[in-house]
This record gives structure tokens, C-alpha cells and sequence, in this order.
């Protein structure tokens, strides 16, 4: 099975090129193929599942105080642009997709739910470890 980085000689390079010249090259590519968009397929059912499911489980549990303590529409919004990112990253590999399309997520989707992770990140540090207000033995 092709794997998404092999090395190629030049001699396959050339039966690639022209596939009417080795057919039994052109054949065997062609199942490979058919076969990793096949484990992909799979793994993006799972995907679907398992991401649909977690957002609706913690849609369910939103006034939960663990949640409301970590803000729900931040996390809310944070797990929903992670999961289309890894929608269209799996998508990619199964059909073709506009580049458009790509560029969009890669552009703005990642760095915005990257800035949400480290802005949560920032205020748990600030609101945890820096916080006055805790129980600490003061001498006054």
C-alpha cells in the first residue's frame, strides 16, 4: 500500500506518466487508492460520531458548574471550530475540495481556535496562580 510520503524511482515515476504503457503499474495504483480512501472514509465516520456525540454531551451538560466555571460558549465555540478543522483535514483526504475552502480553514479557523485555547489557557494561569484573593498565610 502506497504510503503518503514514499520515495519513487524514476523508472515508476515514468509508468505513472503514462499509464497506457504499464497497465499492471496503473492497476495496482488505482487499488491502493481505492483502498486508503477506504481507511479514511472509516476514519471519518468515526470522527463524525465521536465529534457530534461530545458536543452534544456537553451541550447537554452546559449548566453543569465544572462548565459554567471554564465558560461554556468559549469552550463551546472552541470545540466546534477544532471539530471542523478535523472535518476538513479528513475531507481532504477522501474528495476534492475547493482551495478555497482549505485555505479558510487553515487560515482563520486555526489560529481563532488557537487564540481561544490560549486565552483560556492565560486565564486559568492568571485566575489559579495569581489569585490574591486565595487562602495564603499573610503576616501582617
Amino acid at each position: 500500500m502506497g504510503g503518503l510520503f514514499e520515495r519513487v524511482t524514476p523508472l515508476e515515476f515514468d509508468q505513472f506518466l503514462n499509464p497506457s504503457d504499464y497497465e499492471d503499474i496503473n492497476a495496482k495504483h488505482i487499488k491502493n487508492q481505492k483502498i486508503m480512501k477506504n481507511v479514511y472514509l472509516v476514519i471519518f465516520i468515526i470522527y463524525l460520531i465521536i465529534g457530534i456525540i461530545s458536543l452534544a454531551i456537553f451541550v447537554k451538560l452546559k449548566n453543569w458548574y465544572i462548565i459554567k466555571q471554564r465558560n461554556f460558549k468559549l469552550t463551546f465555540i472552541n470545540g466546534l471550530f477544532a471539530f471542523i478543522s478535523g472535518l476538513v483535514t479528513l475531507l481532504v483526504q477522501i474528495y476534492t475540495l475547493p482551495c478555497g475552502f482549505t485555505l479558510y480553514v487553515s487560515d482563520v479557523i486555526n489560529p481563532f481556535y488557537n487564540a481561544i485555547f490560549l486565552s483560556r489557557s492565560l486565564r486559568i494561569v492568571l485566575l489559579y496562580k495569581f489569585n490574591i484573593f486565595k487562602g495564603k498565610n499573610y503576616i501582617i
